[in-house]
């Protein structure tokens, strides 16, 4: 994850079709903000479906080169700004090639988010576990942000179904839930 109010560099290379770097004028960066895809996910995300429809808005964009065929390029998503998906475009104009990366901005982990334009609306949330892999029958802690005296609906689910569901009472703003290794055998 990417962090809000700090220089995100774009590492850019520019080649021939030999492989070699070469300088490259009249390039761009486009940074967009995108919409959440809600309950929808796809191997193959058609970004450019995205980048120019209603689910996009450009953020960022200038035009910069290469000198033998490298540059860095800044972006910085500013707070109040909470984050989210961004997808990074650099554009060839010359020739009209172009390649991206969808990458994940937000508050660092100790910030607190009431502070957001909405901060009851719908949006991701940021999830943060334990460990970075398990194995199966491992416990795993999972914390998230939450409301007190609200409920959490747990679910845990594979590509083949729902393996179990619970509701989980919240009585802190950030909220751990412990999840048992024999549930996702």
């Amino acid at each position: 994850m990417l962090e809000t109010d700090k220089d995100i560099a774009v590492e850019v290379v520019t080649i021939d079709h030999k492989g070699n770097a070469v300088s490259q004028d009249n390039l761009e960066l486009n940074i967009y903000k995108l919409s959440w895809r809600w309950w929808w996910s796809s191997t193959n995300d058609n970004i450019a479906s995205w980048v120019n429809g209603q689910g996009t808005e450009l953020i960022e964009h200038k035009t910069f080169y290469t000198t033998q065929g490298k540059a860095r390029q800044h972006f910085k998503i500013e707070y109040p700004e909470w984050g989210g998906q961004y997808f990074v475009q650099v554009v060839n104009t010359n020739n009209r090639h172009s390649t991206g990366k969808i990458v994940f901005v937000d508050w660092p982990n100790s910030f607190n988010r009431s502070g957001r334009k909405h901060p009851a609306a719908a949006t991701m949330l940021s999830f943060t576990t334990d460990k970075e892999k398990y194995t199966t029958g491992e416990n795993a802690t999972v914390t998230f942000p939450s409301t007190e005296g609200a409920n959490a609906m747990i679910s845990l689910e594979t590509s083949s179904g729902i393996l179990k569901q619970w509701w989980q009472e919240c009585k802190k703003k950030i909220r751990q839930v412990s999840i048992s290794g024999s549930h996702l055998k």
